[in-house]
């Protein structure tokens, strides 16, 4: 089977946001999916946002399909990275549950709302539940049980009923608050207050918000601090 050639020039300027090709791509098509859906978004309409041929689309991706699970899984790689950073810490320090949740869910939070696009609305697509997508699948169900671990940690702790998969929930429900308008810069840590809150914290104590900042400070690399209000980083 041969490999597809680079694909002829670009016909016109670069017009999209990126580096370079592939970015602009990643570009284009994250905006017409997320605002027209996977199957009413044609390659020719993405090439044409981005000023090239259709086979440049091809060389960077190979199909519609695995250009859509690219920004699936740009989405949802922060918050696992978050979680391992997280976790590796916890392994040798004595660390607040709460504050690992907290810390967790705004970042988290913070990569729905603050991501160029609106990637996270891309999982209710029914492509998404694609077998060719299952890796993606995987991964968000891997950052689920993640906020599941916390959860469980802190009820424990609180002495309330477990609340399951329910702080997960609250936490993507950025998603729609994005597409209505209501995100800003405050949302991360009212989203994260609020998982608290549902795991039996009433109210954030400032030595809860003082441990859960220095965490973010102490475990998490530098390319994911961007995703943190600022005065997290």
């Amino acid at each position: 089977m041969s490999v597809p050639g680079p694909g002829r020039p670009r016909n016109k300027p670069p017009v999209r946001e990126g580096k370079g090709t592939r970015e602009e791509i990643l570009d284009a098509a994250a905006e017409f999916f997320t605002a027209r859906g996977f199957s009413a978004t044609s390659m020719a309409k993405i090439a044409s946002a981005v000023g090239v041929q259709q086979n440049a689309i091809y060389h960077h991706f190979g199909s519609k399909l695995n250009l859509l699970k690219t920004l699936l899984e740009e989405g949802v790689r922060p918050g696992l990275q978050m979680v391992t950073a997280l976790d590796t810490f916890a392994l040798d320090e004595d660390i607040d549950g709460a504050a690992m949740l907290y810390a967790l869910t705004v970042g988290d939070v913070g990569v729905l709302t603050r991501l160029r696009w609106n990637l996270g609305a891309l999982d209710l697509l029914p492509e998404a539940r694609a077998p060719e997508l299952e890796p993606f699948q995987a991964d968000r169900h891997e950052l689920r049980e993640a906020y599941i671990r916390y959860a469980g940690v802190v009820t424990a702790e609180s002495g309330i009923e477990d609340c399951g998969d329910l702080p997960y929930r609250l936490a993507v429900s950025a998603i729609n608050l994005r597409w209505d308008g209501l995100v800003d810069e405050d949302t991360p840590e009212r989203i994260g207050r609020a998982v608290l809150r549902l795991c039996g914290i009433v109210e954030v104590s400032d030595d809860l918000d003082a441990s859960a900042r220095r965490l973010v400070k102490a475990v998490m690399p530098e390319h994911l601090l961007k995703w943190f209000p600022s005065s997290w980083a």
